[in-house]
């Protein structure tokens, strides 16, 4: 049986877990700054404002299908022997208000999404019914309320729909519109920077050569901050000089909101990225996680120029932590779990 080695034991007793650095990192972040977009251009934005019902939805008793419109009490009997006979009273179309009141041994018409009569406690699907000129036959009872949509059923006015900090979908385009949002307020996009160090790197196009492998980090990260609907990003492929290092990464810094770096971050001799950003003026939150590959992970915030922060992966182009994205839209409601927490700055 193998002895553990009390380095190793007094480095996981400091390490965060992965979930613990996910949440420091989420509820670090700061939220940037709002502003006013049209509703044709919120899709793919983060809301920094709660979505609040403006009406009541449905806005009144709709119908569900296409049927009839009657008295449950009128039909209690039907059935396919005995269907019960009512007197049509007229037809009931989407988008036309309903003025008159449904009567007792009578039934109206009503397509899909029409409101319905007052008087009418159910609808009868069309499919259990036959009509004739001046009446219809009822072949099945209804229950009150069957299929009909009662007003403010989903949502009454004045209700919160959604917090602050969703991301707006197409669902929640279609929500936005539904309660009559033209403007809305969203969180501005976060001006993203990709830093990747290394002399062995090489751009895509170019031929393998001895001790050197191909850039492969810059690219997948740049199509995963994209894909958040992030439009500001850049990438730099920086070398392992370290004064030259310093000022790519000050320029860096004073143009993002956030800054992710690939390198750079662990003990070896050519790891400068880590004490450089601590020259810098970044305040380290946390460095290196309880996972492998990927350990020397390092989380910090640049509060100098109220930058979002710095995430960074190291160990090469493999060492990439498992789980979830690390990434955090700006706004979003985020907070550590409870429980027990690792210490955020190992000692």
């Amino acid at each position: 049986m193998g002895i553990a080695h009390p380095r190793r034991i007094v480095e996981a007793r400091f390490m965060l877990t992965w979930e613990q650095a996910r949440s420091c990192v989420l509820a670090r972040t700061p939220v940037l700054s709002r502003r006013r977009v049209r509703l044709e251009a919120a899709a793919g934005r983060v809301l920094a404002e709660p979505l609040i019902a403006r009406n009541d939805s449905p806005p009144f008793d709709l119908s569900a299908v296409d049927g009839f419109a009657v008295h449950p009490k009128d039909v209690a009997a039907a059935s396919d022997a005995k269907p019960v006979r009512l007197r049509l009273a007229g037809v009931l179309r989407a988008g036309r208000p309903s003025t008159g009141r449904l009567g007792r041994g009578t039934a109206i018409k009503i397509l899909t999404g029409a409101p319905v009569p007052r008087g009418a406690g159910a609808v009868v699907m069309q499919e259990y019914c036959r009509e004739e000129a001046a009446s219809v036959e009822v072949c099945r009872p209804v229950a009150a309320g069957e299929n009909i949509r009662p007003r403010g059923g989903e949502f009454r006015k004045g209700r919160k729909v959604l917090p602050s900090g969703t991301s707006v979908t197409p669902p929640v385009v279609g929500l936005l519109a539904a309660f009559g949002y033209t403007t809305v307020f969203v969180h501005e996009q976060p001006v993203v920077t990709i830093v990747v160090t290394g002399d062995e790197l090489l751009s895509p196009s170019q031929q393998l050569k001895p001790g050197k492998i191909r850039d492969a980090n810059s690219y997948a990260l740049a199509a995963a901050v994209r894909a958040l609907g992030i439009e500001k990003c850049r990438t730099m492929r920086l070398t392992d000089r370290p004064a030259l290092l310093k000022r790519q990464l000050a320029d860096a810094l004073s143009r993002s909101d956030v800054l992710l770096a690939v390198g750079g971050m662990s003990v070896g001799d050519c790891d400068y990225v880590r004490p450089i950003l601590g020259e810098l003026g970044v305040r380290q939150e946390f460095w290196r996680v309880a996972v492998k590959p990927g350990k020397p992970v390092y989380f910090g915030l640049f509060p100098r120029l109220g930058r979002a922060g710095i995430r960074e992966r190291d160990g090469g182009q493999d060492a990439r932590p498992p789980g979830a994205s690390w990434s955090k839209k700006a706004g979003r409601d985020a907070r550590p779990p409870r429980g027990r927490r690792g210490s955020a700055r190992p000692p």
